[in-house]
C-alpha cells in the first residue's frame, strides 16, 4: 500500500502565547482541509511548559518541551519514520504558514522530495529519496539520474551577471507593471552580489516607447513580432544577454512574475552546479476574471510528463554556450518549449545538469492570462487546479501582483 506524503510543520511557542495559538489554529483548519492529500501534524517547542500545554488543548500539537528548534525538528522526525515521505518546514514563532506553502510541499513529497524549511535562510533544502521511475507516456523524454541541488542564500563568493529576457507583445498596463516589476529588484539583489541585466525584445518604436516610461534599468531592442518565426524574437533577447556577457540566463514572457527571493535561489542552484533549472509544479495561472489555476506538472501518463513548463526557464552560460545560445532555432509559436526541451535533454546526456524542480523549492511563478496570450484561458489543460482565494491573494503578494481583479 502507497504511504501518504507527511508534512511536519516544527515551531517554539511565540512569547505572545495569542500569536501561537492563532498559528497552531490555522495549521489545523488546513489540516481538516487537505486531509485526503497528504497527513500533516505540527511540533512545537515551548519556551514555557504552561504555554506549551494550553495550545496543545487548543490545536493538538505534538509537544518538544524545549525552546531549542533543533530539539523539535528531531521529535518530528520520530513522529514521521514509517509514515511516508516528509517535507520539515521550521517556522518563525507565531507565523501561520501559507495553504499554498503546504499544497506544494505535499506535492514535493509526492514527488520523493524530502527536505527542510529554514527561516535563517528563507531556503528550502530538498533532498532526493531513491523511489521508483514514474509511468511515461509513450515518447516522453527521460532524463538521466543526477544529484538534486537545492538552494542556499549563503553570500556569494564573486558577483553574479543574472540575465532577465523578455518578449513585450500588447498588453501595455500589464507590460509596464512587469517592467516596473523586476526595474525595483535591481538594487536590492545587487546587496546580494546580483547584478540584474534586463532585456526586452518589443515590436514598434512607439509601442516600446508607452511600456518603457519611467522605468530605468531595461535594455529595449526592437525586433518584428511573426507567430512563423516567433525563435527570431526570442533569440534576439538572449544573444543581447550574451553580449553584455551574463552567468545565468532566466527566460520570462511580460505576463510572467516571481520574486527577488526567487532569483537569489536560482543563482545559488547555478552556483552550486545547476546548468539548466526550470518549474516541474507550482506555476500558477491567473486571471483577472475567472481566478487563479495551479499547474502541478504534466501527468504521468502526458507525452511530456516529466518536461517543466515553458515560463522561468533558467540557464548556466556554460549551457547556452553548448547551445549556441539558440534555443529555438527559428521555432514556430507553438512548438517552442518542446524543441528547446529536447535539445536540453541531449546534454543531460553527456555531463550537463538538467534539474526541473518544485514550485514549493523555487517559489511561486504566475502568468497572468488575457485575451492576448499565447496560450488563452481556455486553452489550459483539465490537470491545472483551481486556486481558493487566500492561497490566490497569498501567491500574488508573494510575487508583487494586486488582488486579481485589480492586475492590469
Amino acid at each position: 500500500m502507497r504511504q501518504r506524503p507527511q508534512i511536519a510543520v516544527v515551531t517554539t511557542a511565540h512569547p505572545d502565547i495569542e500569536l501561537t495559538i492563532t498559528q497552531m489554529r490555522a495549521l489545523t483548519r488546513f489540516k481538516r482541509e487537505l486531509t485526503g492529500r497528504a497527513g500533516i501534524f505540527g511540533v512545537l517547542g515551548g519556551h514555557r511548559r504552561r504555554w506549551a500545554v494550553r495550545a496543545e488543548r487548543t490545536a493538538g500539537w505534538h509537544l518538544a518541551h524545549t525552546p531549542k528548534p533543533a530539539t523539535a525538528l528531531d521529535v518530528a522526525k520520530v513522529k514521521a519514520a514509517g509514515l511516508g515521505p516528509t517535507v520539515t518546514m521550521v517556522v518563525p514563532p507565531g507565523e501561520v504558514v501559507p495553504r499554498f506553502q503546504l499544497v506544494a510541499a505535499i506535492h514535493a513529497a509526492k514527488c520523493g522530495h524530502t527536505g527542510y524549511f529554514d527561516p535563517d535562510t528563507d531556503a528550502y533544502a530538498a533532498i532526493p529519496v531513491p523511489t521508483a521511475p514514474p509511468p511515461t507516456a509513450r515518447g516522453s523524454l527521460r532524463l538521466p539520474p543526477t544529484r538534486f541541488i537545492g538552494p542556499s542564500l549563503q553570500p556569494l563568493d564573486a558577483p553574479v551577471r543574472f540575465g532577465l529576457r523578455a518578449p513585450m507583445w500588447r498588453r501595455e498596463d500589464l507590460t509596464r507593471h512587469f517592467l516596473a516589476h523586476y526595474d525595483a529588484m535591481v538594487e536590492p539583489l545587487a546587496a546580494h552580489g546580483i547584478e540584474l541585466v534586463l532585456i526586452a525584445v518589443g515590436t514598434g518604436e512607439d509601442y516600446i516607447a508607452r511600456v518603457s516610461a519611467g522605468v530605468e534599468h531595461w535594455t529595449f531592442i526592437d525586433h518584428p513580432n511573426d507567430p512563423a518565426t516567433l525563435g527570431r524574437k526570442m533569440a534576439a533577447g538572449l544573444l543581447a544577454l550574451r553580449d553584455v556577457g551574463v552567468d545565468v540566463a532566466l527566460n520570462l514572457g511580460s505576463d510572467d512574475f516571481v520574486s527577488a527571493l526567487t532569483i537569489r535561489k536560482l543563482v545559488s542552484m547555478v552556483t552550486g552546479g545547476a546548468d539548466f533549472i526550470g518549474w516541474a509544479s507550482g506555476c500558477y495561472f491567473a486571471h483577472p476574471t475567472y481566478g487563479m489555476k495551479r499547474w502541478p506538472g504534466y501527468p504521468g501518463t502526458h507525452r511530456r510528463h516529466g518536461e517543466p513548463i515553458g515560463a522561468g526557464r533558467c540557464y548556466s552560460a556554460r549551457i547556452l554556450d553548448a547551445l549556441g545560445w539558440d534555443l529555438w532555432v527559428g521555432g514556430k509559436l507553438h512548438s517552442l518549449d518542446g524543441y528547446s526541451w529536447r535539445r536540453v535533454v541531449e546534454l543531460a546526456s553527456v555531463g550537463f545538469h538538467v534539474q526541473p524542480t518544485p514550485g514549493v523549492v523555487l517559489g511561486p511563478l504566475v502568468d497572468v492570462k488575457g485575451r492576448d496570450s499565447a496560450q488563452p484561458w481556455n486553452n489550459l489543460g483539465r490537470h491545472n487546479q483551481s486556486v481558493p482565494s487566500p492561497e490566490a491573494r497569498a501567491v500574488l503578494s508573494a510575487v508583487g501582483l494586486p488582488d486579481l481583479r485589480k492586475i492590469p
